[in-house]
């Protein structure tokens, strides 16, 4: 079977992420060959063609898009024409693609259905300076990924600090951002994988900080996910297995993580990304509907720490595609 691998084509000019991107195409493309299926590497744009999906004979697309010309709010157009062509694909439906990439819905229907994720404010009403916040703040963008906009500069101690930047924000009408309530402590991702009675919940993992100067916030910010500053000495460490005093916390993040699941019909694999404060509270961050597959990656780490190797993950994420579809 011909499986078209799709991504967005801008990561042929080049940038950091993006070349970890490359790698995760490589690599799924590997993977299917070693399956039996015959991968054709596909790279699409906002003005997608649907005569190539066509034209390949595909009866099913693995796809690896996560933004669209660079931009996270086209996430799910792919997916979109997909469901129009009636043609099966990897990973969440279109629907819950868009509803996982604007941050500030996904927030909205995680407090609906009572799901803990920090509180937050427009840039505009930060702007005025009117927040019904306690400090200190993050601000974010709405839409975008992978650490983007996130800096050394990104957390805000003060109003005045905070209304300042927010205000040069406005006036330029950058009202993609939003300003969230930071959340102090410790940070950890869920991966969650398709399984025939519900999604399996892949062991937790904790990033720790380490090399983070005085007074620089312990974030994944651009700079440290993406080593584009290597004379910081700030630095990640994933971290698998706890201690008998975090199992309570671990089956904690394990049950919302399975909830985020239902709660956005997620589908093949995902992410949910976490901070937990000092009292030992799981908050939601956000949830990555398709997240990065390169072996490399987080969800990769735990799908071994969960015993299933790369080869394994992509199989079960491509059977269940097509049996979504039977």
């Amino acid at each position: 079977m011909t499986v078209p691998v799709v991504y967005d084509e801008v990561i042929e000019i080049c940038s950091q992420e993006d070349g970890s991107e490359r790698v995760e195409i490589d690599d799924v493309s590997a993977a299917l060959t070693r399956l039996g299926y015959r991968p054709v590497q596909l790279p699409v744009n906002g003005s997608v063609d649907e005569s190539s999906f066509r034209d390949l004979g595909a009866k099913l697309v693995f796809n690896c898009v996560d933004s669209l010309d660079e931009s996270g709010r086209h996430g799910h157009v792919v997916p979109s024409i997909l469901d129009d062509l009636e043609l099966p694909y990897t990973g969440s439906s279109a629907d819950a693609i868009y509803l996982t990439s604007n941050k500030v819905i996904a927030k909205r229907l995680l407090r609906a259905h009572g799901l803990r994720t920090p509180r937050w404010c427009t840039v505009d009403r930060a702007a005025a300076n009117d927040v019904p916040l306690a400090p200190p703040y993050i601000l974010k963008h709405v839409w975008e990924d992978a650490s983007f906009g996130l800096d050394k500069h990104s957390v805000f101690h003060g109003t005045a600090e905070l209304e300042a930047r927010a205000s040069g924000m406005a006036k330029e009408g950058r009202d993609d951002w939003f300003v969230e309530a930071f959340v102090d402590g410790r940070e950890f991702n869920v991966s969650l994988i398709s399984d025939r009675g519900g999604p399996r919940v892949l062991p937790p993992m904790e990033l720790e900080f380490h090399g983070f100067e005085s007074g620089r916030p312990c974030i994944v910010d651009y700079e440290t996910k993406w080593g584009s500053d290597p004379g910081s000495g700030a630095r990640l460490e994933r971290r698998f297995g706890f201690s008998g005093s975090d199992a309570r916390l671990v089956d904690e993040l394990a049950e919302m993580a399975r909830r985020c699941w239902g709660v956005f019909s997620l589908g093949g694999y995902a992410r949910v990304d976490f901070r937990v404060d000092r009292e030992g509270r799981p908050w939601i961050l956000e949830i990555n509907a398709n997240p990065y597959l390169g072996t490399d990656s987080s969800f990769l780490a735990a799908a071994a720490r969960g015993g299933l190797g790369f080869d394994d993950v992509i199989r079960i994420v491509v059977d269940d595609a097509l049996g979504r579809s039977a």
